[in-house]
């Protein structure tokens, strides 16, 4: 009975502790996907969920990782998408993405954007440490 006891105790101190952790979706934008990038792309979903580690629930739904094939109006549907469906966090990479989504005026949800663009393509200011933008990182 005292073994029963403890290993019911065990069980729902481990239940409590797996319940308050938060699950975050991720959504990822890409130009484009090739056979090179997708090992990329698994060993930055790896490397995510390595830094998080056991504070979080990190997914990345499939449905979530959109390809606009450099088209901007492609770019704007799929940032739409993940603005109106159960991502939590936005990865953006790419020359289209950075198009459509520097210029908000606002960002719903936290939006990080990577990549290397020419000056003259853009106004982003690479010297300062933030953004200054709520919900935007680039």
């Amino acid at each position: 009975m005292k073994k029963q006891f403890i290993i019911l105790v065990c069980f729902l101190i481990s239940m409590v502790a797996t319940a308050q952790k938060k699950s975050y979706n991720i959504g990822i934008l890409l130009d484009n996907k090739t056979e090179k990038l997708e090992p990329l792309l698994l060993q930055l979903q790896h490397q995510i969920k390595a830094v998080v580690g056991e504070d979080a629930i990190i997914n990345f739904p499939s449905e979530n990782i959109l390809v606009n094939n450099f088209n901007l109006n492609t770019a704007e549907i799929h940032y739409q998408k993940l603005l109106n469906n159960n991502t939590d966090i936005i990865l953006a990479f790419g020359v289209a993405n950075n198009k459509i989504i520097y210029n908000r005026p606002s960002y719903q949800k936290p939006t990080i954007l990577f990549g290397a663009i020419n000056k003259d393509f853009s106004d982003l200011v690479f010297t300062k440490k933030t953004s200054g933008i709520n919900n935007f990182t680039y």
